[in-house]
């Protein structure tokens, strides 16, 4: 779980299904703006030629990780909400980068790029923020 504060909330729908189109029938209106989820991609080795590893040292892979997210946009002022929308897209990739104590010193995290699509009313945005993850893949 992201360690994100003030009114983000994590999905209970997996991220491959996560989308503006679930609101409200799956995602109430009420917890949808800053509702995530975080999926995972392919993981594959780093080098992109297979490599056994040892079983001691584990594998050296890359895994894919998105955290898709919705923003809901104030009918009357959309611009603003927009940019509200790409400050809490900012927000997110400064925290998931940002070295601390929440991550372990062998993991090394990437960013890939961010989309960013509106439903056709206009009322949610979602945003897709992709990261590259680089860690061990214990073998033992």
């Amino acid at each position: 779980m992201l360690l994100l504060g003030g009114s983000w909330s994590e999905s209970p729908i997996p991220e491959p299904l996560f989308g503006a189109r679930l609101v409200p029938d799956t995602i109430p209106s009420s917890t949808a703006h800053l509702c995530y989820a975080v999926g995972v991609g392919e993981t594959r080795p780093l080098s992109g030629a297979p490599y056994r590893g040892n079983m001691t040292d584990g594998h050296l892979v890359e895994t894919s990780t998105v955290v898709r997210f919705l923003y809901r946009q104030a009918p009357k002022d959309q611009r603003t909400s927009y940019d509200a929308m790409l400050t809490a897209e900012h927000d997110l990739i400064k925290q998931i980068m940002a070295i601390g104590a929440t991550w372990p010193a062998d993991i090394k995290i990437g960013l890939v790029g961010a989309k960013r699509t509106v439903d056709a009313p206009g009322e949610w945005s979602t945003s897709s923020v992709e990261f590259t993850v680089i860690h061990q893949l214990a073998l033992a």
